[in-house]
């Protein structure tokens, strides 16, 4: 977990932009409705804190969703041969291969 606490604002834009990029949540209102209702619905004071930290956690879930699917699109597959990837692996440690 990380040493802050996210905000709920923040945490509630976070998801939102998520539910957005997903086929089902671009073409049907209800999946907005339901992060907002709940987003909305006031907390007992005893869970207020638990549900905000459910939020972070979920919103930092999709970020490192999406951030992995970034990653695996760029080393894995056709984008790159095997000789660009080994030359960015070496790169993102510090080395750098003969004749560049």
């Amino acid at each position: 977990r990380s040493c802050t606490m996210a905000t709920p604002a923040k945490s509630l834009r976070t998801i939102l932009r998520y539910l957005k990029k997903l086929p089902s949540g671009s073409q049907d209102p209800t999946y907005h409705a339901e992060v907002m209702r709940q987003f909305r619905t006031p907390s007992p004071p005893e869970m207020a804190e638990r549900h905000t930290q459910q939020a972070a956690d979920y919103a930092r879930l999709i970020t490192a969703v999406h951030e992995q699917k970034l990653l695996r699109a760029d080393w894995a597959g056709e984008k790159m041969t095997q000789e660009e990837r080994i030359r960015k692996t070496g790169e993102l440690v510090g080395f750098k291969l003969p004749g560049e």
